[in-house]
């Protein structure tokens, strides 16, 4: 009996062991090979993302003007604002000019610092003291 409960054990182990080898034998499927310049991935999300930070000025520059012609933003206010606003695309234009795209720290930067105008812009328009 204590042999066929061993010879039992011995069979298992022996399938586990076949099957193991059997799968560390199977090829590995190759990976899909990117045959892009090392840099250019890098370049194109910079790229990507200059658009988007731009569309997201944009929209700034067009919510104070509304804000502004609408009577909801002051003039001292929008001065304000639109002084904050050119201090962003100034540091997007100083690390455009490094020629490599906007690295991912870099865009990280001009949106955290969008976000923070975009909500003062908020703030600004809803506070109804216009001054």
């Amino acid at each position: 009996m204590k042999t066929a409960f061993t010879s039992a054990k011995a069979m298992i182990a022996l399938m586990f062991m076949s099957a193991g080898l059997a799968t560390m034998s199977l090829p590995a499927q190759a990976a899909p090979q990117n045959h892009a310049p090392a840099g250019a991935a890098h370049a194109q999300y910079g790229v990507d993302a200059g658009r988007k930070i731009e569309a997201r000025i944009q929209d700034l520059k067009g919510r104070l003007a509304d804000g502004r012609r609408s009577g909801r933003i002051s003039r001292a206010e929008n001065s304000r604002l639109t002084t904050s606003l050119n201090s962003i695309i100034s540091l997007k234009r100083q690390y455009e000019r490094s020629g490599r795209g906007l690295s991912q720290p870099e865009i990280n930067t001009l949106n955290t610092k969008l976000d923070i105008l975009s909500g003062k812009v908020r703030v600004q328009g809803h506070d109804n003291n216009r001054r």
